[in-house]
């Protein structure tokens, strides 16, 4: 599967959740995307700490599955939920859900 057929079931993904309502605010790869395109096998989403379980179920019901959930202390409460699955065994796809904020990993701004 190429990276092709890896962004366009982000982007359905994407449509999905657009679809169904849900509130989130796309950072990341494929939001720079809509100025330039850049290469990114996964999405970043940043969502409200009371909509963290939707999203989980959302993404479980599509068959991602959770690989690892983390706290920031950055100046919000943040938490890290990464999500992934595969397409294909070679070819994953990523859901960073970022609860309550987000921060560069480069910089550490917040």
């Amino acid at each position: 599967m190429s990276f092709h057929n890896r962004s366009d079931a982000l982007i359905d993904l994407l449509e999905e959740l657009t679809q169904e309502g849900h509130e989130y605010v796309l950072v990341g790869g494929y939001a720079v995307s809509a100025f330039n395109a850049r290469f990114s096998t996964d999405l970043d989403i940043v969502v409200a700490p009371d909509s963290k379980a939707e999203f989980g179920e959302f993404l479980e019901h599509r068959e991602f599955e959770e690989t690892d959930s983390h706290a920031k202390e950055w100046f919000y409460d943040t938490e890290v939920i990464e999500y992934e699955k595969r397409l294909t065994p070679q070819q994953p796809i990523g859901f960073d859900l970022l609860v309550n904020g987000l921060g560069c990993r480069q910089t550490e701004a917040q």
